[in-house]
């Protein structure tokens, strides 16, 4: 595969706040049934693919992380799926300060004539016209949008790869996957099921896995790519370093990340607060665990507020029985 096309400065490496981000938006393209079913057959658990994707990104507890559903309907037609990235006039719905989110599922498949097509419920096997070019979705966003997570979960899928590249310069936050490659058929619910292991290993792992508020690129990919199989995941040759906007961490702690107060010139240096607790809050009552039933030690409150009442006032002499 050719080097990637991506546009540079567009991103750097590790930024993390991403304050240009405005609005998070999700689209949803989902075919599950087919009016020639002879050629196409239903699918029928796509709804339910989409709704494990859609799961991770419009949770409400995200907060300001969490995508809003545009709410395409299953079974869109091709002036529905447009109208969620275009205006009546063809230009972008988007702009630099949105993150998009898409995740297509359905039937695909590979024209000589026409690079990689999505099959549309209404779409007729002899007219090209009717099915949805896929470097559509790309064209779409990313003369405006500079954060964008594109999966493509559909039959011969990585041929939407080969075409991209005939299609100029990405920008250098997207990420751009296809769960098979371009000679390969794609499985029901087999993505979804990878990322909610995925998932399902994130709220595992609790405080040991990622604590920041969005997850490396770079590791999602490998971890998903690891589930499906090295053959089957594709990316379009560049994956974004450092984290990504458009993959918020599902199990971050606003709370956990609080550092223990200081004066300011330390501040860089103090711990996190739920690091302290962790070690100093059992030990103090004699335990080695947070839950573990112990004792507490208050003998000396009295005389450790005499002393603290006296220092505090003024001079004067104090005798000790």
């Amino acid at each position: 595969m050719p080097s990637p096309k991506h546009s540079a400065g567009d991103m750097a490496a590790g930024e993390t706040s991403f304050s240009d981000i405005l609005r998070r938006t999700f689209i949803g393209i989902c075919t599950a049934e087919y009016e020639a079913e002879g050629a196409y057959p239903e699918l029928a658990s796509a709804p339910q693919e989409l709704a494990a994707v859609r799961g991770w990104f419009c949770r409400e507890d995200l907060g300001a992380r969490a995508f809003t559903d545009a709410r395409l309907p299953v079974n869109p037609g091709l002036e529905e799926i447009a109208g969620e990235f275009t205006d009546g006039d063809g230009k972008s719905r988007f702009r630099e300060g949105d993150a998009v989110v898409v995740y297509a599922t359905g039937h695909g498949e590979y024209r000589h004539d026409g690079g990689h097509r999505l099959v549309l419920s209404k779409s007729d096997p002899g007219q090209l016209s009717t099915t949805l070019q896929t470097v559509r979705l790309f064209e779409w966003l990313k003369s405006t949008v500079r954060h964008a997570l594109v999966v493509i979960d559909a039959c011969y899928a990585g041929q939407a790869i080969a075409d991209l590249h005939d299609y100029g310069v990405l920008p250098a936050g997207w990420l751009v996957l296809t769960t098979v490659a371009k000679t390969q058929t794609a499985g029901q619910e087999v993505f979804a099921q990878a990322l909610g292991d995925y998932l399902g290993e994130l709220r595992d792992a609790g405080s040991h896995g990622p604590i920041e508020p969005y997850l490396e690129a770079a590791s999602f990919v490998a971890a998903i790519r690891e589930k499906l199989g090295p053959a089957m995941l594709v990316d379009h040759g560049y994956v974004p370093p450092g984290p990504s906007p458009c993959l918020p961490n599902p199990v971050y702690d606003p709370a956990a990340q609080a550092q223990v107060p200081t004066a300011a010139a330390r501040q860089e240096l103090a711990l996190l607060q739920s690091d302290l607790d962790a070690h100093w809050g059992p030990r103090a009552r004699g335990v080695t665990e947070t839950g573990a039933p112990g004792w507490f030690f208050t003998g000396r409150a009295a005389i450790v507020r005499r002393l603290v009442e006296f220092v505090a006032g003024p001079p004067r002499l104090l005798v000790s029985p």
